[in-house]
């Protein structure tokens, strides 16, 4: 058993100088009256809400509909007997090959760690909108051997400030977060997938993230709305969706070295991506990176309501070639920093209708240049 409560005492001391010294002690709050008390209870190594075999310790048992509630130690159960002696169920879940995936919480928390193990099966996934629209889930802590957190599972969780996510992690579902306006957290560096609008309207999430999973892919308008996002650092080798995935940002992106390779159409503009309101204003390219592929961050420009926002390059000693149209239509951008150093090559329109880029100084071994790069 592990129990505690909130305690406070108060005390005066008077001195009557050569008569008597006077004191009074007293306790606010103790073991009978603590607003706050939590028992956790133990049979057969299950945590359960409540003793079945003495009454000594029940009025002391955090009912599992508190908001002080959290199980989270060892086996837990997915039910809860009341204080009308009723069992009714915390977790709902469905079992697959061994293992539980939760499907609906029916508490009301706002510190919650997830139990590892419900009745006797380890967890490996937060199923489809398990957590959806609990507004009183404030922090939530999810325990590793977790794989997937699926689509809307914590939608519109409005007071949700901190999700800890396990290092086990691979896949963030579509609209995962989305809504949670006031939510904080690091992304594991084994995510691999992060779906359509994963973490949509999280104005607070930022100002850094980092994803580092080879091929890592990002869905349509998965930051979209992420006011606060500052930067944002992936591989090389990340998969990007084909529109909006920064809409209402104001992001930096640094690439850092996978393969060594920008891949053609790295962010899809020539399919509508910048008029889909891709807000990249900076890119700061890794050392180890040696080309920028075709058209890797081309703008098609077919409507003059928008305009790729894109303004500044920072390309790596490493870099010697840039793709044919690679920087075609930014016509933001006005610098470009390569290396004065080493070999480069330039292929054509790979900067062609930049109309504000008015300096760019080359490496003193270039070689190639081709027909209308500039």
């Amino acid at each position: 058993d592990f129990e505690g409560y909130l305690y406070v005492d108060v005390g005066a001391k008077a001195k009557i100088f050569g008569v008597k010294e006077y004191k009074i002690e007293e306790d606010l709050l103790k073991k009978n009256n603590s607003p706050v008390r939590v028992h956790y209870h133990y049979e057969d190594k299950v945590q359960v809400s409540a003793c079945t075999r003495s009454d000594e310790f029940s009025k002391y048992i955090t009912a599992p509909t508190s908001n002080y509630y959290n199980a989270s130690y060892g086996n837990v159960s997915s039910t809860y007997t009341d204080s009308n002696g009723n069992v009714q169920t915390l977790y709902t879940y469905s079992v697959i090959d061994g293992a539980a995936e939760i499907r609906k919480y029916h508490g009301s928390a706002y510190t919650l760690t997830i139990p590892s193990t419900i009745d006797g099966y380890p967890v490996v996934a937060i199923g489809a909108s398990a957590f959806s629209g609990n507004t009183n889930l404030g922090t939530i802590k999810i325990p590793a051997g977790v794989t997937r957190i699926s689509s809307n599972a914590f939608y519109n969780c409005t007071g949700l400030v901190s999700a800890t996510l396990p290092g086990t992690l691979k896949s963030i579902g579509s609209s995962a977060f989305d809504g949670c306006t006031k939510l904080v957290t690091t992304i594991p560096s084994g995510v691999t997938s992060i779906g359509n609008h994963a973490f949509y309207n999280c104005t607070s999430l930022g100002p850094e993230v980092t994803l580092e999973a080879s091929g890592v892919s990002i869905g349509n308008y998965a930051f979209c709305n992420c006011t606060s996002l500052e930067t944002l650092t992936l591989p090389d080798s990340a998969v990007l969706g084909n529109e909006g995935m920064f809409k209402n940002t104001n992001v930096k992106l640094i690439i850092t070295c996978d393969t060594g390779k920008i891949q053609g159409g790295f962010l899809k503009t020539a399919y509508n991506a910048y008029r889909k309101g891709v807000g990249v204003k900076n890119v700061e390219v890794g050392e180890g990176i040696t080309s920028i592929g075709n058209y890797a961050f081309y703008s098609d420009n077919y409507s003059d309501n928008f305009i790729n926002p894109l303004e500044s390059v920072v390309l790596p000693s490493t870099a010697t070639s840039i793709g044919a149209s690679a920087f075609r239509g930014c016509k933001n951008l006005t610098s470009v920093v390569m290396s004065e150093t080493g070999s480069m090559t330039i292929s054509e329109y790979a900067f062609h209708n930049c109309v504000n880029l008015t300096e760019i100084n080359l490496p003193d071994g270039t070689t190639s240049i081709g027909n209308n790069a500039f």
